[in-house]
């Protein structure tokens, strides 16, 4: 079976347009290791081979027949439509009957060419995600955060339920990797940066830091890493949180505190997305919104180097975030069921000294959500509305949705 297809949709008197879509779109659409079933004519459509998820095109009114052969051939269908050519009437008329007959499928509905083929990589970038994730070596360093009493997951849970492997590697391990990193050049941390607030060598620390935890993702095979960060204060009083906020920034998951199923929601929104994610308490909420504070977060604005906020030593980071640009909150529970999602927008906060470095609000449609029915006290956050990429990926792994 083929893993990831894509295929055009056409009737016969539609054919001429469809084929100059496609060669539009497909100076767009990113293809990488995705089979082209072609630009196909209803009675070709059941001929296709058959496909893990498949992304189908309705170029064209008149090609009802042709949904129901594909989506027979495909384990996960993507139905696109657009505004053109009686596309979506035909859609629709195919989707009522896959609806009547209880058969899954994904509609995506498309206002232009450029949108068709954001369309498609949308979906093929979530799906590659949730292979990625279902493969995935997740290292867990020191263990869980004492004060970690809901967030917690066993490893045989995280394999039955998403496929991904939990790595477990002594502190000791990463604190023997750190004492064998020699001096390191600070060079570009420091000159991006917009203000600094810590000794050189604090930065010189963090950096060290940052290649150990580099050393034992690549002696273990790692795709996503959390430390127990709080143990290397009192072990060599380093924080984590400038290593943590490059390997984000350079699209590697990593979280704090042990907390793995912040990691795995934190993998789920970075590969499904392709954008970093910031992990963040929860430290307000209201009935407009919540405030998310850490002291690391992935470098996607100016940003200065403070010192840790709890105790006062090492590496913190403030980045600034964009006020009025839209981001994504999303979490996965811990028994690995369900996905808190939420689409809102950057607002203004005046920074606290009393709270983590990096302090972003996001007014919500309903933050309240938050309290009544917690889930944690983590959660993930990514720049962008990127409500259909998680909402895609999350019912591949058949997580349930949980909207804020």
């Amino acid at each position: 079976m083929r893993q990831t297809c894509l295929a055009i949709l056409t009737s016969e008197l539609g054919l001429n347009y469809a084929r100059s879509l496609w060669e539009k779109i497909s100076r767009i659409v990113e293809v990488d290791d995705v089979a082209f079933d072609g630009v196909l004519l209803p009675e070709k459509a059941g001929d296709v081979e058959q496909c893990a998820f498949r992304v189908v095109v309705i170029a064209t009114g008149g090609t009802e027949h042709g949904v129901l052969k594909i989506v027979d051939k495909s384990s996960y269908t993507v139905l696109i439509a657009h505004r053109y050519y009686n596309s979506l009437a035909a859609a629709l008329e195919s989707i009522s009957l896959l609806s009547a007959r209880h058969i899954g499928f994904e509609l995506r509905i498309s206002s232009s060419e450029e949108d068709i083929a954001e369309s498609i990589n949308k979906a093929i970038r979530a799906y590659k995600g949730v292979l990625k994730l279902r493969s995935a070596r997740l290292g867990l360093i020191g263990g869980v955060s004492e004060w970690l009493i809901y967030s917690r997951v066993d490893r045989e849970l995280v394999e039955e339920r998403i496929g991904a492997r939990l790595i477990e590697i002594p502190m000791e391990e990463l604190i023997e990797s750190y004492r064998e990193v020699g001096d390191v050049d600070t060079g570009v941390v420091m000159h991006s940066a917009r203000s600094i607030s810590v000794l050189i060598e604090n930065v010189k620390n963090s950096l060290r830091l940052y290649y150990a935890v580099k050393k034992l993702i690549n002696k273990y095979g790692l795709n996503a890493v959390s430390i127990k960060c709080f143990d290397l204060i009192k072990e060599i009083g380093v924080t984590a949180c400038l290593a943590l906020s490059i390997l984000n920034t350079e699209g590697f998951p990593a979280s704090c505190e042990g907390d793995v199923p912040l990691l795995i929601s934190m993998s789920l929104g970075t590969w499904a997305t392709g954008k970093p994610v910031f992990m963040g308490n929860v430290t307000y909420v209201d009935d407009g919104g919540v405030l998310l504070a850490h002291c690391t977060a992935p470098l996607i604005g100016p940003y200065e180097l403070l010192t840790h906020f709890e105790s006062g030593l090492s590496t913190g980071i403030r980045v600034e975030y964009p006020i009025g640009e839209k981001a994504t909150l999303f979490r996965v529970s811990p028994d690995l069921t369900k996905i808190r999602l939420g689409v809102g927008v950057i607002e203004g906060v005046d920074w606290s000294s009393m709270l983590c470095r990096t302090q972003v609000r996001v007014k919500l449609e309903n933050p309240l959500k938050i309290l009544r029915e917690p889930m944690g006290n983590h959660y993930a956050l990514v720049l962008g509305d990127h409500y259909e990429d998680l909402y895609m990926a999350s019912k591949n792994l058949d997580l349930a949705m949980d909207l804020v």
